[in-house]
């Protein structure tokens, strides 16, 4: 017969069990605590990883948003450089006075921002084209041809022509203002852009490319077909490119020729800076001579001489030109806007 157990063995049963349990709840309990702690840790990981990912990212947006301040800020203030002139200007492959300006805006008004951006921000960003420097030379043209580029003469219809149905060219002779033939080259019919002539829009070709060039550097074609129609001599010719850089600070360079007298070419170029609050004038020819002399007294401090006789430095009159439109104030806003782009940098350099 199976022995009851007694009082004493009962409660000593009890108590083994309580403390069963209470043990095994302290070791859910560190173990909870345990799983907690490691939970805690690794989603201290996880946000540390986070944190070094979100943050580099946050500082190439910030970077790149410092940057379209500046651009915008640099576009308003010098919205660019249109280098005008002949075959001065227009120099070699490997040198001419707009590579050159680049170049000097590049060193001298950037310096070294595109390291700084990356430095601070994580960001490459392309500084050099931020003031744009537009190659406008034209070798093998003269000043009055370069002055209806511009609008500061009329650009005219010389002699009376055809522009037939169809869209083929057809010779074209100009005239400017003055009365004066207009000796463009044919070459650099692509620079003019969109031609309107007594309504009919088109483009200029080489004369050659025309059925019957006449002599003349250039012919004219329609851009659509249409009824033939006769141009008399004298009808204006408006050309697309006299506006495109209306915005930009003009600087002309060109070589004295014999066909122009001092009195015209100050009036040219007069005409061709008129209403403009920064330019430069740069002309190769003699010290002393009639030119030079005009050329001072009408430009002063905007003016620069080069020896007709010299090779130009190139780099050299880059610098002079910088120089003299920073004394004009036409750097300014420029100078600022970078200055302001530099201070930003720092600042979220410093976190």
């Amino acid at each position: 017969m199976k022995r009851r157990k007694t009082r004493r063995e009962i409660v000593r049963g009890v108590v083994a069990d309580v403390v069963i349990v209470a043990l095994a709840a302290a070791c859910l309990v560190l173990y909870l605590n345990a799983s907690d702690k490691q939970a805690s840790h690794q989603a201290q990981i996880m946000r540390q990883a986070y944190e070094s990912e979100a943050q580099p990212k946050r500082d190439r947006q910030r970077g790149q948003a410092i940057f379209q301040d500046l651009l915008k800020s640099i576009r308003e203030a010098l919205p660019g450089i249109a280098c005008w002139g002949d075959d001065a200007m227009a120099g070699t492959a490997q040198s001419n006075l707009p590579k050159s300006l680049l170049a000097a805006i590049q060193s001298d008004l950037y310096g070294d921002l595109s390291d700084t951006f990356t430095e601070a921000a994580g960001v490459r960003v392309a500084i050099s084209g931020m003031i744009p420097v537009h190659d406008l030379s034209f070798a093998g043209e003269g000043l009055r041809e370069l002055a209806a580029r511009t609008g500061a003469r009329e650009l005219l219809v010389g002699e009376g022509f055809t522009i037939p149905a169809s869209t083929d060219p057809v010779a074209i002779s100009l005239t400017d203002g003055a009365g004066q033939a207009l000796s463009f080259v044919g070459a650099n019919n692509a620079r003019m852009g969109r031609v309107s002539i007594d309504g009919i829009n088109g483009y200029f070709y080489p004369a050659e490319q025309a059925a019957n060039g006449r002599g003349a550097a250039l012919a004219f074609g329609r851009e659509l077909s249409g009824e033939a129609r006769p141009v008399p001599a004298g009808t204006p010719v408006r050309i697309e490119s006299i506006s495109r850089f209306d915005a930009c600070v003009p600087v002309l360079f060109f070589r004295e020729r014999d066909d122009l007298w001092a009195a015209e070419v100050v009036d040219i170029l007069e005409a061709m800076v008129e209403g403009k609050d920064h330019y430069i004038v740069v002309c190769a020819t003699d010290a002393g001579s009639l030119l030079d002399a005009a050329l001072i007294s009408a430009f002063g401090e905007r003016y620069i001489r080069c020896d007709p006789s010299e090779a130009v430095d190139c780099d050299a009159l880059a610098d002079r030109v910088l120089t003299y439109l920073d004394m004009q104030g036409a750097l300014d806003g420029a100078k600022s806007a970078v200055a302001e782009a530099r201070e930003r940098l720092r600042q979220l350099a410093r976190g």
